[in-house]
């Protein structure tokens, strides 16, 4: 049997810790046009699970035939993306109905503009954005976006400030984005992102022991490993509640335990300096990753601001 844990970054793992109660209320509320849910905000410390919760959202939301599911990522170009993925989403009708819009083109390697719209600007991507959403809504097909890891910026502003549009005139259209509390409270600080305060806010926290010690438990028993209850209960406070902990260990035991079909003290010291590296390394590529942003922002502000002159000066010695 192949190893069911899956601790790599951004994948959504075959075993999910127990959150179904509250994605299948979320995944309901999205059909509800009125729901507080139709703008939602998935927040909480790194390692807790918001990626794969966002992720399990958008799977399940995309197997009705009535939805779309549009990935985002910072850092690209959110409105030209949106473009392109609400094309290749589509089925093939949809394709055709999208080419009949005026001035438009795709193709494999996505929009191809006529020569009068050969240098597009943010009004001209929210105009073929709004085109494309009516022929949508006219179909009954209703969107979400997923925009994982939101950190304000001017690409994000422009984002919502179009999404507000959006919202205003009723368009069939969710958004759903994950972040950790300080850029979260950043965001809806900035002027044109206050309408995320009437938003759904969805609070991860750390995942509870108990229910990790019991996933561990049917995992490895019907398995046929041989794990006694203290040994679970040791597992489980090794990974501190971080979903990604309760990957990376399972996918370690799992692995060395192989041969012995047997999970027990000494198995745990073994692997234990390899989980804690490997934990920690990931911590730190999601804080860099977190920071990447900001640290560009701040370079470009600092290239801008005006040349200082340094005159120098003559010491001279008493």
């Amino acid at each position: 049997m192949n190893n069911p844990f899956n601790p790599s970054f951004r994948r959504i793992p075959t075993i999910f810790l127990n959150r179904g109660q509250l994605i299948n209320e979320v995944v309901e509320e999205l059909n509800n046009p009125n729901s507080p849910y139709k703008v939602s905000i998935v927040y909480g410390m790194r390692g807790v699970g918001k990626t794969t919760f966002l992720t399990e959202v958008g799977r399940k939301v995309k197997q009705a035939p009535d939805w779309l599911v549009v990935n985002l990522a910072m850092g690209s170009n959110l409105m030209a993306t949106l473009v392109d993925d609400l094309y290749m989403k589509a089925s093939s009708d949809l394709q055709k109905t999208f080419e009949s819009i005026r001035g438009l083109s795709f193709s494999a390697v996505g929009l191809q503009l006529s020569a009068d719209l050969s240098k597009p600007t943010l009004s001209t991507y929210q105009g073929i954005l709004t085109n494309m959403f009516t022929k949508l809504r006219e179909k009954g097909i209703k969107v979400l976006i997923t925009l994982d890891e939101a950190k304000s910026n001017t690409e994000l502003k422009n984002f919502v400030a179009y999404y507000q549009i959006l919202n205003r005139e009723d368009y069939p259209v969710a958004l759903m984005m994950t972040g950790l509390p300080e850029n979260i409270s950043e965001l809806q600080n900035e002027d044109v992102m206050t309408f995320l305060l009437r938003g759904k806010r969805i609070a991860l926290s750390a995942l509870n022991l108990s229910q990790i010690e019991i996933s561990y438990n049917n995992v490895f028993k019907r398995s046929g490993f041989q794990v006694t209850e203290d040994t679970l209960s040791k597992m489980a406070l090794m990974t501190m509640g971080y979903a990604y902990g309760f990957q990376l260990l399972g996918y370690l035991v799992w692995n060395v335990a192989q041969k012995s079909k047997t999970v027990d003290q000494d198995l745990l010291d073994e692997i234990k300096l390899e989980y804690l590296v490997e934990l920690i390394r990931m911590l730190i590529l999601k804080y860099l990753v977190a920071c990447r942003y900001k640290i560009k922002s701040l370079f470009w502000r600092w290239l801008r601001v005006p040349n200082i002159v340094f005159q120098s000066k003559k010491f001279v010695k008493d």
